[in-house]
């Protein structure tokens, strides 16, 4: 079944506003920080850290500086997105 043309023009819109461009930006920033984290402060190897990254594996003993920066990383994309509608 094919989309509806206007839902997607209008998707097309909204990420060619600056507030979609950013938030795609901040968005893929935003995980591969997350990434560097778990390797790094979490002592994770690559595949079990892209499986936590894709929600096949918890992370253990999450810090707060994880736990914001995994907000922000959901949180301000979606706000961003909001505003750009």
């Amino acid at each position: 079944m094919p989309a509806n043309q206007s839902f997607v023009e209008n998707l097309n819109a909204v990420w060619a506003t600056p507030y979609g461009v950013a938030a795609k930006f901040i968005f893929i920033g935003g995980i591969l920080l997350l990434f560097l984290l778990m390797v790094t402060r979490q002592k994770m190897t690559i595949l079990d850290a892209l499986l936590a990254i894709v929600g096949f594996k918890p992370v253990q003993h999450r810090d707060k500086l994880f736990n914001v920066l995994h907000l922000s990383v959901i949180g301000i994309p979606l706000a961003l997105f909001a505003l750009a509608m």
